[in-house]
């Protein structure tokens, strides 16, 4: 029985090997498809503890089914993880007014603080030690919009202003 062994050096050779191709651009483009389509296969889910201002526990991935549970109701919930150095950042307070400013009930929609520093009891938030390790240890300001299953929709560095936050929660 002869076995033959074909080494493959590149994802481009991989490539015309299974679909011989002729146009050099599109077997760039279709290696480089190959390469990114891990990323967009697997979606960042976080999974965290936080906390009401009365100091109920939740967790990010099952909050919705705890909530169901609380309130004998069906609910769709999304949420914004707001990540920030300090309660006092400029970002921070930047971007909640902007958030205090939409219908979150009506959006089915909760705000979660995260604070590197200090815990803002007033609202749903994390502990410190969640908030350092959501932030990697390094406190900077970030947003992200998670599903009700704790996948992230949209991560950003920078204030989402209310338009962009409801064209990605009304996809």
């Amino acid at each position: 029985m002869n076995q033959t062994i074909v080494k493959i050096t590149s994802i481009v050779e991989f490539i015309q090997a299974l679909w011989p191709i002729e146009n050099q651009p599109m077997k760039r483009l279709i290696s480089f498809l190959i390469l990114i389509s891990p990323s967009l296969l697997f979606a960042q889910i976080l999974d965290f503890n936080f906390f009401d201002s009365n100091g109920h526990s939740y967790q990010s991935k099952n909050f919705n089914v705890q909530i169901e549970k609380e309130y004998n109701s069906k609910y769709n919930l999304k949420m914004i993880l707001v990540e920030t150095p300090d309660l006092k950042d400029s970002l921070f307070q930047k971007q909640f007014k902007f958030l205090n400013s939409m219908d979150a009930e009506e959006l089915n929609l909760i705000y979660i603080s995260a604070c590197f520093n200090n815990e803002d009891k007033d609202g749903y938030h994390t502990s410190i030690n969640t908030a350092k390790t959501l932030m990697n240890s390094r406190p900077e300001f970030r947003i992200r919009i998670l599903n009700n299953d704790g996948k992230v929709l949209k991560e950003s560095r920078n204030i989402l202003p209310t338009d962009t936050i409801k064209k990605i929660l009304l996809k």
